[in-house]
């Protein structure tokens, strides 16, 4: 019992760290006062040094949000550190390491003959490293419900530190900045070339696809029996969010994940209706707000469905890189390496002032088919990993990688950090077994009331 008040004080204290760190964010980047980074990066440090191993994995999680806010390869880089000495015990290195080694070998490849940056391979490597430590530490299971309500929180003053530079911009007039709102995010008009101290901005694409994310991943939670009322009112806030960024492809995502959420419950008719309900009843909620507060956005959204180019351009790119790829049997092949890789499609290859928005695409202009076969054996590996460490795995726990996986379609994925980051998530909730239930269940009927007691 001791362990566990002990564990509660550390969630108070870790909740506490964040806190400070998301205001520091919010005071440099929305308010325009120079905190030093130096100080954000002390505070993600120290939430490390103090945390237990489920506080460690979920200031790693939380980096996919805050990564354009944080120095988030250090704050990757020392978490996973001192997870390997604090938690060595429970690190059983096995084949699941295979494909990232894989792919790290590969990418030194394309290295030869061309500038070597160490300490961009290594940024570029993290990501992958992270879901490696994650696979490997198996002994023990994580607390998924308090990691991914962490995340939750960290995308909540995420967003709303965009809207806080929306409004620094307006002189903090509330009518006057939403009334100018047409998407929420790094391309709203009010914010471009009226910001002196850059970072923690998002592009709206990105914000709408981690909100969706999150929002699967307090689904899980309340459909398993696990939510909580405060679960509730995230999910409306982060859905009201979601569509200020009037992203064609945040929609898409949450159409996909509301199905998916229906086809996944379990029980009788009433119980499945009652579901269904509770979903429908948190969109329309949102939507209430958003047509009490930003009316014209519902114009706004209307105009970009039925009157602009649905794909924004995106079927002429990919037609583009369609016909480069077929051309080029070396990129087919080969590919042209990570390092570097915006550069080398902008400046060298000239292909497209853009680089690809089909996260496909991407990885073969990266790595060719090769790098393909690569992820499609580390996303397999990621899937039977997870069976073994959850063996009741269903649809449920596959939502958010299902979602991530229909964003990459439209996106980019092997340059995008927060993508590739995500992919940790969606193995921690496919690997996600129900450990607050498991507690409970132990406290009442002395199942682990001995091992409680140690």
């Amino acid at each position: 019992m001791n362990q566990l008040i002990n564990k509660q004080r550390s969630r108070v204290l870790f909740y506490g760290l964040l806190g400070v760190l998301l205001s520091l964010c919010f005071i440099r980047y929305s308010l325009q006062i120079n905190i030093p980074v130096e100080t954000m990066l002390a505070v993600a440090v120290l939430i490390a040094v103090m945390g237990d191993k489920d506080e460690i994995i979920a200031m790693c999680v939380c980096c996919i949000p805050l990564y354009t806010s944080i120095q988030y390869p250090y704050v990757l880089f020392i978490c996973m550190g001192l997870y390997l000495l604090k938690f060595s015990a429970d690190i059983n290195f096995n084949l699941t390491i295979l494909p990232v080694v894989l792919m790290i070998v590969w990418e030194l490849l394309h290295c030869f003959g061309a500038p070597f940056a160490p300490i961009a391979f290594v940024n570029d490597c993290l990501p992958l490293l992270l879901l490696v430590l994650l696979m490997c530490s198996g002994k023990t299971k994580f607390d998924y419900d308090f990691i991914v309500r962490a995340l939750a929180i960290s995308v909540a003053a995420m967003c709303l530190c965009l809207l806080g530079r929306l409004l620094y911009t307006a002189r903090f007039d509330v009518v006057a900045a939403l009334s100018g709102l047409r998407r929420l995010g790094l391309d709203s008009s009010e914010v471009k070339g009226s910001i002196e101290i850059t970072g923690g901005q998002q592009n709206p694409n990105t914000l709408g696809i981690l909100c969706v994310l999150v929002v699967s991943g307090l689904m899980q939670l309340r459909n398993a029996g696990r939510g909580k009322h405060t679960d509730g009112l995230l999910m409306v806030f982060l859905l009201l969010f979601g569509a200020m960024t009037s992203s064609r492809t945040f929609l898409a995502c949450l159409a996909i994940m509301v199905v998916l959420l229906i086809a996944a419950q379990k029980g009788s008719i009433s119980q499945k209706l009652k579901f269904i309900g509770g979903v429908v009843l948190i969109i329309l909620l949102a939507l209430a707000l958003l047509y009490l507060l930003l009316p014209d956005l519902l114009e706004y959204y209307y105009g970009r469905f039925f009157v602009e180019d649905i794909s924004t351009g995106r079927a002429d790119l990919m037609t583009i890189y369609h016909n480069y790829i077929v051309s080029n049997p070396k990129v087919l092949l080969f590919g042209i390496g990570l390092h570097d890789y915006v550069e080398k499609v902008v400046n060298v290859y000239r292909i497209c002032n853009v680089v690809p928005h089909n996260g496909i695409q991407e990885l073969i202009v990266a790595w060719g088919i090769p790098g393909v076969a690569l992820f499609v054996y580390l996303w397999l590996t990621m899937i039977f990993r997870a069976r073994r460490v959850n063996p009741k795995l269903n649809l449920l726990h596959f939502i958010p990688f299902i979602v991530l996986m229909a964003k990459i379609q439209a996106g980019q994925m092997l340059d995008s950090p927060y993508t590739m980051l995500a992919f940790s998530y969606c193995y921690l909730s496919m690997a996600n077994v129900n450990t607050t239930v498991e507690r409970k269940m132990g406290m009442k009927h002395g199942f682990f009331k001995k091992e409680l007691d140690k």
